[in-house]
């Protein structure tokens, strides 16, 4: 696990330590995402893209109440998968791991189940993206907008699914994954690696 997790974690606990009276909720999630594209790159001159296999996603989500139908979160999504090259011949990343770091509200539809609880979500935040390899990692701005619902079984007990369009950005105009020996691949314009994620997970709500 990255330091950047642990310091993520960190700041939960102390976000959540003055919340705990207003029933904060817990969900570690594990789910999918499927596949995406550096699709504005170029290696000395020569164009190609890093495309992005599917794979597995896993996370955690710490939710605050603001009233009975509104919520601020915390979202962390991990995700570890394999990069195809378009590049031939020239050595490029074969692996990513990406972390995403998110706040946002979480808004319940007004339904008159009691267990059932539909929702619609908007985050901003930062994704850290590692190729490893000995390349050098790259973040930029994230944003996700997605839906799902609770299933409410207890007051302190339920069970989350959700999908998202998750969408993490790389600037444009500056050498990206570059390795120890200088090589760099440039950005030629802005990278919006757009994936969708489904994900589910137990809610313990303190």
């Amino acid at each position: 696990m990255s330091r950047n997790v642990w310091v993520f974690a960190i700041v939960c606990v102390l976000i959540s330590g003055s919340a705990l009276a207003s029933g904060i909720e817990v969900t570690p999630t594990i789910g999918y995402r499927f596949s995406g594209d550096f699709d504005h790159l170029s290696f000395e001159g020569t164009p190609g893209e890093l495309s992005l296999d599917d794979g597995e996603a896993f996370g955690l989500i710490l939710g605050f109440p603001v009233t009975e139908r509104v919520a601020l979160e915390l979202r962390w999504s991990q995700n570890s998968t394999d990069l195809d090259s378009s590049f031939g011949s020239i050595p490029a990343p074969s692996e990513l791991d990406s972390d995403t770091y998110l706040v946002g509200v979480l808004v319940m539809f007004p339904v008159k189940s009691d267990v059932v609880r539909p929702f619609v979500n908007f985050e901003i935040g930062a994704t850290q993206f590692d190729v490893g390899d000995h390349y050098s990692t790259q973040s930029g701005f994230a944003y996700a907008i997605g839906g799902g619902s609770k299933f409410l079984f207890s007051d302190r007990f339920g069970v989350r699914v959700q999908g998202s369009y998750l969408s993490g950005n790389i600037p444009g105009g500056r050498d990206v994954f570059c390795d120890a020996a200088g090589n760099c691949f440039a950005a030629t314009s802005r990278n919006s690696v757009n994936q969708f994620e489904l994900t589910g997970g137990f809610i313990f709500r303190f």
